[in-house]
């Protein structure tokens, strides 16, 4: 009797991470309820994140409306002061120039074009408050990282993107989902939910939800959110 060879179960699939990316931003533009995601709004395909190149950002349903306005051109600088600012205690422009470690030039341009596009309130004294009526850290943001291969990069990159990202899940074949029972705790740790993806069939399985939590760094999220602006 001829003996059949059977695929391992942890072989790389027949289809590319191209073609499981393009089946994959049907899925999240369907604009119906996807389960264990739910509605989303926005999608964004690889967007520089500063921290990482997500294969997908997509905006929470009910979220996307505060994404509103114009960008800045200094994202790099700008995203770093606004992570000093706040809506209650006013920042002098020395106090921006101590914590971020920028030249007072160079303070004074970014925070002039922060309260020209509305992020940033000057206040009668000469100091900066964010402004309260544009919400962005309000929207919430999901990052998707597909990988067909490659666990512990998978799970390096999903770390990178909760600096940012509200949600942060990772997307796999069916027949890869297995092999990443050894990396729960790192996955809990960091709130990493984990679903697997046939793009032939469509489906789509979520074995781990993943932990909503605030990003884990302000500047971080500002940067992104310049960054989808730009979009």
């Amino acid at each position: 009797m001829k003996r059949v060879d059977r695929p391992r179960p942890d072989c790389r699939p027949s289809f590319t991470e191209e073609d499981m990316a393009d089946a994959f931003e049907r899925l999240l533009t369907s604009r119906g309820s996807i389960p264990g995601v739910g509605r989303l709004t926005r999608v964004f395909r690889e967007v520089d994140c500063h921290r990482g190149r997500p294969d997908f950002i997509a905006l929470a349903h009910g979220t996307s409306q505060l994404l509103v306005g114009k960008s800045i051109a200094a994202k790099a600088a700008g995203s770093l002061l606004m992570s000093f600012l706040h809506s209650g205690a006013p920042r002098s422009t020395a106090y921006l120039v101590k914590q971020s470690g920028l030249s007072t030039r160079t303070v004074r341009a970014v925070t002039d074009e922060l309260v020209e596009r509305r992020y940033a309130i000057q206040t009668e004294s000469g100091a900066f408050l964010l402004n309260p009526e544009r919400r962005l850290w309000e929207v919430q943001v999901w990052a998707f990282e597909l990988k067909i291969d490659k666990p512990k990069r998978a799970l390096f990159q999903a770390q990178q993107y909760r600096l940012f990202a509200q949600r942060a899940m990772i997307v796999v074949p069916p027949n890869q989902a297995h092999l990443y029972g050894k990396h729960v705790l790192a996955m809990r740790r960091w709130g990493i939910g984990l679903a697997s993806f046939d793009p032939i069939t469509g489906d789509f399985e979520v074995h781990r939800r993943p932990r909503i939590g605030g990003p884990h760094s302000r500047q971080h999220q500002a940067y992104t959110l310049f960054q989808l602006l730009d979009v």
